[in-house]
């Protein structure tokens, strides 16, 4: 099972059952609705890896079902499935954010290699962007790495007060935990009873 949910919009039963079938033979969760409306409400309800869409359906088509889908769940690819193929149409999807745009007839193969590759992607962006939520720390001396205004990776390394300060703006005054306290006691007292000894 691939663990991955489709939501296909189509107002032609038949051709939903036959994209249901193939995607759920493939391992896919996939879910069902008959017209723009409806897609609507399942997109707000419930999140989906992919929306594949039919491009003309009555009062709500394909293009405002895309709009929905990027606007719920910027990550959500969507796919439009559509017979009625042509430049200007195309077009417009792309522009208004679709990730492909097939032609009906479509054999089953090409749909799951594009369903993949777009699944692919959004896995992809998904795991670059888990990684702004890391506080890069060097394991030697400490420092953190600042990229807030630069591009990932790209950051100056500076100190723990430095980048509390640029962050919090509050103010670091030095002290020691007990631990350390009692360490640089230990020192302190190791380094009088060596000068006593002299």
């Amino acid at each position: 099972m691939t663990g991955h949910s489709i939501l296909l919009v189509d107002d032609d039963e038949s051709i939903l059952e036959t994209l249901k079938d193939i995607f759920w033979m493939e391992g896919y969760e996939v879910s069902t609705v008959n017209n723009g409306k409806s897609a609507h409400k399942f997109i707000g309800a419930k999140y989906f890896d992919l929306v594949i869409t039919d491009l003309k359906m009555k009062e709500i088509n394909g293009l405002d079902v895309l709009k929905k889908s990027k606007e719920v769940f910027p990550e959500c690819g969507v796919i439009i499935h559509t017979a009625y193929a042509n430049l200007p149409s195309a077009i417009d999807a792309l522009r208004t954010g679709a990730d492909d745009y097939l032609q009906k007839p479509c054999s089953p193969k090409e749909l799951i290699f594009r369903v993949k590759k777009c699944i692919e992607k959004y896995e992809v962006i998904r795991k670059m962007k888990s990684f702004d939520d890391i506080l890069p720390v060097c394991c030697k001396c400490k420092k953190i790495r600042d990229d807030s205004k630069t591009e990932y990776g790209t950051g100056e390394w500076i100190n723990l007060e430095k980048y509390l300060s640029l962050k919090t703006n509050a103010r670091i005054s030095h002290g020691y935990c007990e631990s350390c306290l009692q360490e640089e006691m230990k020192k302190v007292n190791s380094d009088q009873n060596d000068r006593l000894g002299e």
